[in-house]
């Protein structure tokens, strides 16, 4: 039934370029009328050669369009595959076992393997053990979900350092191959590391110090002999316990300072290095040197690097605090809170207080109060809202954050291991501030604090 209709559709085609053919012929006779007249014989010979000329010649044309066409595809084929081989990012084309179907020079790269010796192979035996299982249930999960899933791996090789990538894949059309995209996230990996260990340290020494203090307090309870020495001893101890959580304060923030310069002035300046050699031995490259491929990665890691950096500096010390003030720290915060978390932030800024001009500390507490209380909400307090009311009443700032979270118990509230609820109150007694919490269970948290100007910002 197939081969039947296939040559009705020949015969079909060869009919229609046999009519075309005799229309040609008959415009040309109108057109020149003057071919000899000969026996019935000559004219039909004459006529069908005509007509098989013309078959030819249309033929002839529509072999030449579909050349060229065919050669625009081939071209096309070829840049596709150009780019698919030099982008910078890893492709991967596995099956549902995890084989290797199909990859492109990066992920070859990725791997350390050469690219033709790929096909067939399991992409699993080039991932951490530890994590091999993940990755057999990430692929479960993309094929009989038919969704588009990521996952973290380590790539290890015993003869290299491991290399940690971001995979994301999606099933194809047949749901019997997935294609996946695999980029190289070590240098983030790197960093993150780097700044976890940094807070990890400022954590150990805030404990540490915290349970001193902790000692001190425990033993001045233990001493009931003599009342008033005892009160004496108490008041003393508090007022101890407020300098020294000033004095951490300070420390913290000098050392966030340091570490943010630190890796400004040399990790920054030595990417920064990178990426103009790297510059430069692209332009070399151009003219016909050595290849691109490899000095494009290099740029291209050393840009993400550099961004990297930027972040980390953002996250230890927000740079708009000393160059724009806290009102615009403040508003900053607030949106970078918002985008992260999707908690609506809202700042309601009185005029008056926003043009006073706090000194260095005061504008570091402020923020830090209300980080404090960001965070908490965001955090704990499952809120979907959260306004930011700054005021200034004759010599005093006024600070009031509010959300519409669930709530804060009194048990929690004055529990001794509320560190952050601690740090925010030594910060506005540093100043001989006001600092507290109205809160009711299921009707959001009220944090309020307000402390004095200096004389010298006083109308």
């Amino acid at each position: 039934m197939g081969s039947d209709m296939k040559n009705l559709s020949m015969n079909g085609d060869a009919v229609a370029l046999r009519e075309r053919a005799e229309h040609i012929l008959r415009k040309r006779k109108q057109q020149d009328p003057a071919t000899p007249n000969t026996d019935a014989d000559l004219r039909k010979q004459l006529h069908e050669l005509q007509i098989n000329q013309i078959e030819l010649e249309m033929q002839n044309s529509a072999l030449t369009e579909l050349h060229e066409a065919r050669m625009e595809t081939e071209l096309a084929l070829k840049r596709y595959a150009d780019l698919y081989d030099l982008a910078p990012i890893g492709y991967f084309t596995l099956d549902r076992a995890g084989l290797i179907c199909e990859a492109n020079l990066t992920a070859a790269a990725l791997l350390r393997v050469e690219r033709r010796k790929l096909p067939g192979q399991d992409f699993n035996a080039y991932i951490s053990l530890d994590l091999q299982s993940d990755f057999k249930a990430f692929l479960v999960r993309v094929f009989a979900h038919k969704i588009r899933a990521s996952c973290e791996l380590v790539l290890s090789n015993f003869r290299h350092q491991p290399i940690f990538v971001h995979m994301d894949a999606v099933p194809d059309e047949s749901g019997q191959t997935c294609r996946a995209i695999v980029e190289n996230i070590t240098l983030r990996k790197l960093a993150e590391k780097s700044l976890f260990n940094v807070h990890d340290q400022l954590e150990r020494s805030v404990h540490e110090r915290t349970a001193e203090l902790t000692d001190i307090n425990e033993a001045l309870r233990v001493e009931v002999a003599e009342r008033k020495r005892t009160e004496a001893a108490l008041l003393e101890s508090r007022a101890a316990l407020r300098r020294l959580g000033a004095y951490q304060e300070r420390i913290k923030e000098d050392e966030r300072k340091r570490i943010a310069r630190e890796i400004h002035d040399e990790l920054g300046s030595l990417l920064t290095g990178i990426r103009a050699n790297a510059c430069v031995a692209l332009g070399n490259a151009e003219r016909g040197d050595r290849p691109l491929e490899q000095l494009a990665d290099i740029a291209k890691l050393a840009d993400l690097a550099i961004d990297t950096v930027r972040k980390v500096i953002t996250e230890l010390r927000p740079s708009v605090l000393d160059q724009l003030g806290v009102w615009a720290a403040l508003e900053w915060y607030a949106g970078q809170v918002e985008r992260r978390t999707g908690l609506a932030c809202e700042c309601v800024l009185d005029p008056h207080a926003v043009d006073t001009e706090l000194d260095p500390e005061r504008s570091t507490a402020l923020f830090r109060i209300v980080q404090e209380a960001l965070t908490n909400a965001a955090r704990h307090a499952m809120a979907s809202r959260v306004t930011i009311s700054v005021t200034r009443e004759a010599n005093q700032i006024k600070v009031e954050v509010q959300d519409d979270g669930k709530g804060i118990s009194d048990e929690r509230r004055f529990s001794s291991d509320s560190w952050g609820i601690a740090g925010m109150y030594e910060r506005a007694l540093h100043f001989d501030g006001e600092f507290r919490i109205c809160s009711t269970l299921g009707r959001g948290t009220l944090v309020f604090f307000r402390f004095p100007l200096e004389k010298s910002h006083a109308p």
